[in-house]
């Protein structure tokens, strides 16, 4: 349950970071890397969605 609620946390934060176009936060831990992989997911993940809308606009 931990694990899943802090993937939803990464891609939550990667989102929001990347939404309001601020540098991603990166925690220096061993489960801190796994929160920076799924920032990192959401990030991408955010900028594809982002651009999508703008290329259909």
């Amino acid at each position: 349950m931990k694990m899943a609620l802090g993937l939803a946390l990464g891609f939550a934060i990667g989102f929001l970071c990347n939404y309001f176009q601020i540098p991603c936060p990166a925690p220096p831990a061993l489960f801190g890397a796994g929160l920076v992989v799924s920032i990192t997911l959401g990030y991408e993940l955010t900028d594809r969605m982002l651009n999508s809308k703008k290329e259909a606009v």
